[in-house]
């Protein structure tokens, strides 16, 4: 069994520091505001250079994420945090956005290159691009199975690269990278993709059926934390390189409890040693570290389906339910608590809550442990009189876990070895182990001929083991078995002299050897260049043939449905009946942005009958650059600055969109940094009507997991979504439309219809020669609405 790096969230340095010393291999951050955290605390670029020392110091590595799209006039900030970065001694620089990931590869090729789960790499066909901009390491998907994690290994390993998986912590309901819903659904200011999510996930929501009629109202889209203790051995049996905690933005404590969990659980899988007792005392552990909803989830990891995986209306941190109130006495400050555990003590923190709402909670100072309850006294009178019997009670923390975890530090593992002859001493520290394994230095005294008392080898051992408060542990002293004429004085300096060369030799070792380049072994681009788009053609999007019941001919230059609903022959006859009226239309399929692997093969095949059915009039696959197999970049390709879109452009691809989260001026700017002609045969696809998709989701929020569920059938196209306040009363924005699909109990969610006005950009796409492809998204607008919004762009 292969040994796994444990990967700890570092969001300040207070939190790498106790991350290195309850023993993670490796630690991520961020510094400042270039990464998908950017509200945590981070480091600033002085306290870069102190983790990195701290961390190589304990046999500890540290990946830095800029994992983030950029603005244009953010670029350079970039690259110039990844230079000081590498000066720093970083050991990875984690990216999404795909210009400045090519870029760092270019002019730092031996700069090893971390892939976020944000880049969306979630199939084999995907390893192209990976290999391209020379990544080193995929994160892959939180939506894997232990299934598809094996199969994903395999498959990168065949490619040399490393792989990284999430073992703990928040899950996103949506597929990481694609999410638009916390940037689309305010002013543009709270971008998922650029670190400062709203978590809109997180919110009430009314489901509607097609009446309107509400059906469920709650936080109908919030999942429950992770937790891989039940399946840590089989996570690790996949050989995956690395396991994730996440958890940047959460306390120095939260990081400190967790990775003490997980490298006990880890070590002792490897060592074939692990006990139920002890995975069930660490879960306890890692419930009260933090949670949400009461439990945690490993739904995704084991494709064990089922409405337990949200989170329920709590919002917040959870805890661990102990029992409830028994009694209560205002007069004399007691409150009595009937629960069977009895290792609650003093410092440890209680919620009282009501219906799932919070009445009161404390900090234990006084507590008695009586039969089957506690009595926690020297409370206040006025907050105990509001405290109804009956209610539930949590414990939030527990003091005396904390002050043992607390007492860990970590040694990076050294041998000595003494020798003396001919009156010079020489002692030699080698690292054992770790990241900096075989890294040595040594140190070397003559003494003057003297009559100095000899010192047992005992002795000698001794003082050479003493490491004090330097960053070693020495694990053996080899020497020979004779006295030695040295003073003690001597021997202490010797090893003083020896481990402060080594820290030196420790911090000098290479920390990024060169990454060797690959041949994309993946496959060839599947862009075409020989089908090219004319000029000003129009393209509708269909993405739910369940919604639209009338007819589909709009008079198109191109058409556009979801590889679902082609996946049907029925739909496809419907298709072929289009053409017939339409004998010049072509057709494009489009593929979800992330899928499992179950329909993998389903879609390379639908591409098959597809090209035999209509031959030159079908064009391939709208999906994301990521995907490997589009030959139409989809918006969710994150083409977002100068850099991502000639990367694009380098491909070929008969159309590309940009991120629908540029605004026009940004889109303006973007194309005018291009020199004129650049596009060749690329046309630049411009939203021109219709709603986007906000988020992709690998949950149903119609049927909620249910086993054999049918909710969404046989009139699923038509549910909805109403965004609630915080307070779950008022509505405060228009339904969102949900696309479900019933083979995967997935579901995509639909914005709001955007109708832009695009005559700045298109005068700015004209000057630069720019093609232009109109781009139409329908749900279930009548034909005579449809056909009209489309002439609308002639008449233009």
């Amino acid at each position: 069994m292969s040994i796994p790096e444990l990967l700890a969230p570092a969001g300040s340095l207070e939190a790498l520091y106790v991350a290195v010393d309850q023993g993670a291999d490796a630690v991520y951050l961020g510094v400042g505001r270039l990464n998908a955290r950017a509200n945590a605390e981070n480091l600033t670029e002085d306290q870069l250079v102190k983790a990195v020392e701290y961390a190589h110091l304990r046999s500890a590595k540290v990946y830095l994420a800029i994992n983030t799209l950029f603005y244009d006039s953010e670029f350079d900030e970039g690259i110039d945090l990844a230079r000081k970065a590498i000066l720093a001694g970083i050991d990875a620089i984690i990216v999404q956005d795909l210009g400045f990931a090519a870029h760092i590869h270019n002019t730092y090729p031996g700069v090893a290159l971390h892939a976020s789960t944000q880049m969306n790499l979630f199939s084999r066909e995907s390893l192209r691009l990976a290999i391209d901009l020379g990544i080193t390491r995929i994160v892959l998907p939180r939506e894997l199975s232990i299934s598809e994690i094996r199969t994903r290994v395999e498959d990168a390993r065949e490619f040399g690269l490393e792989t990284e998986v999430f073992i703990h912590g928040a899950l996103c309901v949506c597929y990481s990278g694609i999410c638009l819903f916390s940037a689309m659904n305010g002013g543009g200011q709270r971008s998922g993709n650029r670190g400062l999510c709203a978590q809109p996930c997180r919110m009430p929501y009314t489901l509607k059926d097609y009446s309107g009629r509400s059906i469920r109202t709650g936080r109908l889209l919030s999942p429950k934390d992770r937790s891989a203790i039940p399946v840590l051995s089989d996570l690790i049996a996949t050989g995956v390189t690395s396991l994730k905690i996440e958890g940047r933005m959460k306390d120095a404590s939260y990081v400190s409890s967790v990775v003490n969990v997980y490298r006990r659980q880890v070590d002792s899988i490897l060592s074939d040693q692990r006990l139920s007792s002890s995975v069930e005392e660490d879960s306890r552990h890692l419930l009260l570290a933090f949670n949400r909803g009461g439990s945690f989830t490993d739904a995704y990891l084991t494709g064990h389906k089922g409405p337990d995986f949200l989170s329920g209306d709590y919002s917040g941190r959870f805890g661990m339910r102990i029992g409830d109130v028994a009694a209560t006495n205002p007069k004399s400050g007691d409150l009595s608590v009937r629960t069977s555990m009895k290792d609650v003590g003093k410092g440890d923190y209680l919620s009282i809550r009501e219906k799932d709402v919070e009445k009161f909670s404390f900090p234990i100072g006084q507590i008695e442990v009586r039969n089957d309850r506690i009595i926690v006294k020297g409370l206040h009178p006025d907050a105990l009189s509001q405290v109804l019997v009956g209610s539930d009670v949590y414990l939030m923390s527990e003091k005396i876990w904390d002050n043992v975890i607390q007492k860990n530090k970590a040694r990076t593992k050294i041998c000595i070895k003494f020798t003396f002859e001919d009156n010079t001493a020489l002692v030699v520290a080698s690292v054992v182990s770790g990241s900096h394994s075989g890294v040595a230095a040594r140190t070397e005294r003559s003494l003057p001929a003297s009559d100095y008392p000899s010192l047992s080898p005992e002795r000698i051992k001794e003082q050479l083991s003493k490491s004090g408060g330097t960053p070693f542990e020495v694990l053996e002293v080899s020497l020979g078995s004779t006295s030695y004429p040295i003073p003690v004085s001597m021997v202490n300096e010797l090893r003083r002299d020896t481990l402060r060369r080594l820290e030196e030799a420790i911090l000098q070792a290479p920390s990024n050897p060169s990454t060797l380049l690959r041949a994309a072994k993946a496959g060839e681009s599947h862009a075409d260049s020989k089908k090219r788009i004319p000029d000003g053609s129009r393209l509708v999007r269909y993405p739910d043939l369940r919604r639209c019941h009338e007819e589909l001919s709009v008079n198109a230059d191109m058409y556009a449905f979801s590889a679902r609903d082609l996946c049907e022959e029925r739909n496809r006859s419907r298709i072929s009946a289009l053409f017939e009226k339409e004998p010049k239309a072509r057709l494009f399929t489009i593929l979800p942005d992330s899928y499992k692997d179950e329909a993998r093969e389903r879609y390379l095949h639908l591409n098959q009958i597809l090209s035999g059915q209509f031959g030159e009039r079908y064009l391939g696959f709208i999906a994301s650059i990521s995907a490997g197999v589009a030959s139409f970049y989809s918006s969710s390709s994150n083409i977002f600055n100068r850099e991502s879109l000639l990367y694009a452009l380098k491909e070929q691809p008969m159309v590309l969109s940009l991120s629908h989260e540029l605004k026009e001026t940004d889109q303006i700017s973007l194309l005018r940094s291009i020199p004129t002609g650049y596009f060749k045969d690329t046309c630049l696809a411009v939203h021109h009507y219709g709603r986007i998709p906000w988020m992709q989701t690998a949950f149903c929020p119609i049927g909620q997991w249910k086993e054999n569920c049918s909710a969404c059938q046989p009139k699923g196209a038509a549910f909805s979504l109403q965004p609630l306040t915080a307070d779950g009363k008022s509505d405060v924005s228009e339904a969102l439309p949900i696309e479900p699909d019933s083979s995967g109990c997935s579901a995509i969610i639909w914005g709001h219809v955007l109708r832009p006005q695009n005559s700045a950009l298109l005068a700015a796409a004209r000057e630069r020669q720019i093609p232009i492809l109109y781009d139409f998204t329908f749900l279930s607008e009548p034909i005579s609405e449809r056909i009209s919004i489309l002439s609308s762009v002639k008449e233009a």
